[in-house]
């Protein structure tokens, strides 16, 4: 082996070539490395500052940043940084700007400055800066995007949750705490805490969802449920989530989501569902209804067409033949009780029923109505009775008609239902929560009564307890709420109580103070059957032009000795009056073609005046029984008002009051 010394070792190099190494490393360090004495002007720099400066190492040496293009305010701070730090002799790390003197781009830098003194103790400083700028650049990126979420996020309004399935740590943004009601941070940041704020009727199902998901069996998490809020209040809320990272052995490690409130929505919803439900079960109730008034209907149309049938055949007695007119008669009676209920009802509805008040008293009422039902009653073998322990004395200030129509559908239910036992009605005297006086009117039966879960349908239109094809009782169920309808317009209320099986109990209960003698007021008498009167010989013109109305009528005031004329139009009427011919009274239906009665009574008032003749007395006969019926009968000039279908008694009332 040789012993002379390799010429490439460090110690065989002579000081230049040793010089000319060091450069050479110096200048492709990839850092700014750059050396400055006591002014802050650079002694010795590498290439890579001699490139972002646009000059060459030896040009540098002696001068300052500002003379190769760097903006002054940068280059003074430069100067006073590194002045600072030779005078404290602490080594510091330091993050600075730059410029590129031929972009002119601003760089980013993470300087080690050392400060010393060389062999004249004269103060120096070693800069050893790295470039950032990327890396600056990229946390601007990801702060951008972080603020960008953040603003999508909260234009959202959702809550996110970032879920760290190991430790059960869970980071939430400040809008999961505001919906809840909560400060950011104020609940804790485990998995309990969001478990606490869960609805507990809800917990169960939530946490199934997240078992499929930690499971594998479900690609995402999503669940509609509610949330407590920090006051106690529900919300709804629409929560969803996916798993971020899994471990080697494929497990969950980190699920992230976000939720948002949905109350409103839930509320909307719940609300609309309920409407749909209401709007079935009226259509339902309507279609049990029409069916129900289908039968109605048709059982006493059977009774009268059948009868009609057998009053046409041959052979029949006088007695038979009575006996199927009474079916008639009650068949056409039960056809117009119903329809009453019907219109009742709907001018109720429409806010066309207006009452009538005046004096009477209650036992006289109850009585009355009472009346009416005794002979039903005594059929079913039914004890029809009236408390009188209570019952006031003295006259009250109400609708009678009302009151008693009111107190009749009681009682006609009480009689329908009740298969055996008593019925007793009662009236007594109180006072309302407002201290007003009111009259109370109940029947209580012994009958078949209703359950709890069925009271709701009491009281409705087009309800029934049993509306089914098998049901036991017949009727159409508006009775009750005819009765609800007249109480609420009169400002009252009306109740039931019921044990299955055992009985019921109805009542209504309406205003009515007692009448002092100070305030007389119009009294309405029981209402008393008219005989027709023997020695009438009206002489009556009939406008009608339905053939079978004429011949009813016809046929009605022969049996009163009345004479008749007819005509079938408006035209032909006002013709009769003015044309000579001399009658008592004309009876007037109002719809007719070529001219209505309306038209008609008009025409023969505005002839009378420019005749000077007396005043004729014109009843309009027709089926409009509203009271603005009756107002536009009126203001056309007739006298006075019958109702189809006409009761005798009514026709012979006319004659008696208008007849000469």
């Amino acid at each position: 082996m040789s012993d002379c010394p390799d010429p490439r070792s460090p110690s065989t190099l002579s000081a230049d070539r040793k010089l000319a190494l060091y450069q050479a490393v110096f200048d492709e360090i990839p850092d700014v490395v750059l050396l400055k004495d006591e002014d802050g002007n650079f002694l010795l720099c590498n290439q890579i500052v001699a490139r972002l400066y646009g000059t060459t190492p030896d040009e540098m040496i002696g001068k300052h940043d500002d003379d190769f293009g760097v903006p002054t305010d940068m280059a003074d701070g430069f100067r006073a940084n590194v002045m600072a730090i030779m005078a404290s002799g602490q080594t510091e790390i330091v993050f600075e700007d730059s410029r590129d003197a031929t972009t002119g781009e601003v760089r980013h830098f993470k300087s080690i400055k050392r400060p010393f003194k060389d062999a004249q103790g004269r103060n120096q400083i070693l800069v050893i800066a790295h470039d950032i700028t990327d890396v600056v650049r990229a946390q601007q990126q990801v702060a951008q995007s972080e603020f960008t979420l953040q603003q999508v996020m909260m234009a959202t309004q959702e809550g996110v949750w970032d879920w760290h399935v190991p430790s059960g740590r869970v980071v939430h943004n400040e809008r999961w705490f505001g919906i809840l009601g909560f400060q950011a941070g104020e609940i804790g940041d485990h998995l309990e805490a969001f478990v606490g704020q869960l609805h507990p009727d809800d917990r169960s199902s939530v946490w199934q969802q997240i078992q499929r998901l930690l499971d594998g069996a479900d690609s995402h998490y999503e669940s509609e449920h509610r949330m407590v809020r920090k006051d106690g209040s529900v919300i709804w809320v629409h929560d969803r989530g996916r798993v971020a990272d899994r471990d080697e052995q494929g497990r969950a490690t980190r699920i992230v989501g976000a939720y948002a409130d949905i109350t409103e929505r839930k509320q909307g919803q719940t609300a609309l569902e309920q409407a749909l439900q209401q709007a079935q079960s009226a259509t339902r109730a309507k279609s049990e209804f029409l069916a129900t008034m289908s039968h109605e209907l048709r059982t006493p149309m059977n009774g009268v067409l059948g009868m009609a049938q057998l009053l046409m055949a041959p052979s029949l007695t006088a007695a038979q033949r009575i006996d199927y007119a009474k079916v008639i008669l009650r068949s056409g009676e039960t056809l117009l009780a119903l329809l009453n209920d019907i219109l009742d009802l709907s001018r109720v509805e429409a806010g066309r029923l207006e009452l009538s008040v005046s004096s009477f008293e209650p036992a006289a009422l109850v009585a009355r109505t009472m009346d009416s039902f005794r002979a039903s009653a005594s059929r079913k073998g039914l004890q029809l009775s009236m408390d009188n322990n209570a019952v006031p004395r003295g006259r009250f200030i109400g609708d009678p008609l009302r009151l008693g129509q009111m107190l009749s559908n009681y009682l006609g239910n009480a009689v329908k239902f009740t298969p055996r036992g008593s019925i007793t009605v009662s009236v007594t005297e109180g006072v309302d929560e407002a201290g007003n006086p009111t009259l109370e009117f109940a029947v209580d039966d012994t009958g078949v009564g209703f359950s709890e879960d069925k009271r709701h349908l009491l009281f409705q239109p087009f309800s029934q307890i049993d509306g089914s094809s098998t049901r036991e009782y017949g009727g159409t169920g508006l009775g009750l709420s005819i009765v609800a309808r007249f109480a609420q317009l009169m400002g009252g209320q009306v109740g039931a109580s019921s044990t299955p099986r055992l009985g019921s109990r109805f009542w209504f209960r309406v205003p009515s103070k007692r009448l002092m003698r100070a305030e007389p007021l119009q009294d309405t008498p029981a209402q008393c059957p008219v005989q027709p009167s023997g020695a009438c010989r009206a002489q009556v013109l009939v406008a009608e032009d339905d053939p079978v109305n004429r011949e009813v009528l016809g046929l009605l005031l022969g049996s009163l000795d009345a004479k008749a004329d007819f005509v079938a139009d408006g035209e032909a009427a006002v013709a009769a009056m003015t044309g000579g011919h001399c009658y008592d009274l004309v009876l007037m239906d109002v719809q007719m073609p070529v001219l209505d009665g309306l038209a008609a009574a008009r025409r023969v008032r505005a002839w009378e005046h420019e005749q000077g003749r007396a005043r004729l007395p014109i009843v309009a006969v027709t089926s409009g029984v509203f009271e603005e019926d009756r107002r536009l009968c009126f203001d056309a000039g007739m006298d006075d008002f019958i109702a189809k279908p006409i009761v005798l008694e009514q026709l012979a009332n006319v004659l008696d009051r208008w007849s000469r």
